[in-house]
């Protein structure tokens, strides 16, 4: 007598099908992954430019000499005007524009404010001789960042 061996090698159909699935169901969630990799991607751009451009603000208070008029008017919330170059036409010397909204490229129209306070206090302390500069940064794109600084005047 002679014996059948039913040696095939592969795949069901079904079995193809449910590793199909498997593998869809993963992608899905890789694909998930990514938007929300994007969109964090995009909020750290914005939160980046605008420290960037509140530090650049900071920059310029900490370049005042320490009896400079500008460390003892009180202001709250006062827009900060940025210096353009006007570019068409290009003038020799190039002329500025101040303007109170700036683009930066990826994270939209930026504005800033600038709150000084001489002499602050803070909690129970008076700290007389120094001037607290608050700047806010402010974009449609996420929330506003705001960095604070102490000068020493003489």
């Amino acid at each position: 007598m002679s014996q059948q061996h039913n040696n095939e090698n592969g795949f069901t159909l079904i079995e193809v099908m449910i590793a199909l699935t498997i593998f869809a169901i993963g992608l899905l969630g890789v694909a998930g992954m990514q938007v929300t990799a994007l969109k964090g991607n995009s909020t750290a751009h914005s939160v980046s430019a605008k420290v960037a451009l509140g530090s650049g603000i900071i920059e310029e208070f900490l370049a005042l000499e320490g009896n400079d008029p500008r460390l003892t008017t009180e202001v709250t919330d006062d827009p900060w005007a940025f210096a353009t170059e006007e570019v068409d036409p290009p003038t020799d010397p190039p002329t500025f524009t101040d303007v109170e909204e700036i683009n930066i490229a990826g994270a939209g129209n930026c504005s800033a404010t600038v709150t000084v306070n001489a002499d602050p206090v803070i909690g129970t302390t008076t700290y007389t001789g120094l001037t607290q500069i608050v700047v806010t940064t402010h974009n449609p794109k996420g929330r506003d960042v705001e960095q604070t600084i102490m000068k020493r005047r003489y």
